[in-house]
């Protein structure tokens, strides 16, 4: 894992909780790697790159996902920048978009604490466990 650049997995889906042979915890992944994940989403079978979303708030998590994006930000068709303010849950809702119909989606990861998150929900929380297309996220 040292040597990589970026780490890509899948989400947990049908695997079982208390298993953690059979599946990876994406988001202690994400936590301890200090490298950018790609999270695969099951609906997609290929890294879509025509359009991605970027969720963009001024953080260093966001910052850091940005920059670690790049090489695949060079290679999409088109960016599209979304501001967030607050929680951001609305990025799922932009990035599904008939409209823009993302292949990926990069923003930062755990801006605020996991205990934060697992009470009162958030978008990495979203994004890490129900990925409805791909999802590069830093931390």
């Amino acid at each position: 894992m040292r040597a990589a650049d970026l780490l890509i997995t899948g989400t947990q889906e049908g695997g079982a909780p208390l298993d953690r042979s059979r599946y990876v915890n994406v988001a202690d992944l994400v936590l301890r790697a200090g490298k950018p994940v790609l999270v695969g989403a099951s609906t997609q079978d290929k890294l879509d790159l025509r359009t991605v979303v970027v969720g963009w708030k001024d953080t260093r998590e966001a910052r850091r996902a940005v920059q670690d994006a790049l090489p695949l930000l060079r290679l999409a068709e088109r960016v599209v920048v979304v501001a967030t303010t607050g929680e951001g849950a609305q990025l799922r809702n932009i990035a599904s978009d008939l409209e823009l119909d993302a292949g990926l989606v990069v923003g930062g990861a755990y801006g605020h604490t996991r205990l934060r998150e697992w009470v009162l929900g958030g978008v990495t929380r979203d994004f890490l466990l129900h990925p409805s297309r791909c999802s590069l996220v830093s931390h």
